[in-house]
């Protein structure tokens, strides 16, 4: 998973950082599988990157039990539905 996320974002984050991996270890104890994280690391990436919420693109907030869950379920936003959804909520 870190790999995998390094890979996306051209980082150099450890794998055996202990909050990385007590968050990691949490999430596979509720559950969770390998494909959720790398889903949580396509759709967090899809939405923040490039923005002001790239700073949060990393294992402590990405993996974060209390974040985690809801990360799961978050569906996938396209760039064109952004757009989209921005230009219906203008005041």
């Amino acid at each position: 998973m870190i790999d995998y996320l390094n890979n996306k974002l051209g980082t150099k984050y450890r794998y055996n950082n202990t909050r990385t991996q007590a968050s990691v270890n949490s999430g596979l104890k509720e559950g969770f599988t390998v494909d959720d994280f790398i889903n949580v690391i396509d759709v967090k990436t899809d939405e923040w990157k490039d923005t002001d919420m790239a700073k949060y693109l990393n294992p402590e907030t990405l993996f974060r039990p209390s974040n985690f869950e809801k990360y799961v379920n978050q569906s996938k936003v396209t760039k064109k539905e952004e757009v989209s959804h921005a230009k219906t909520n203008r005041v």
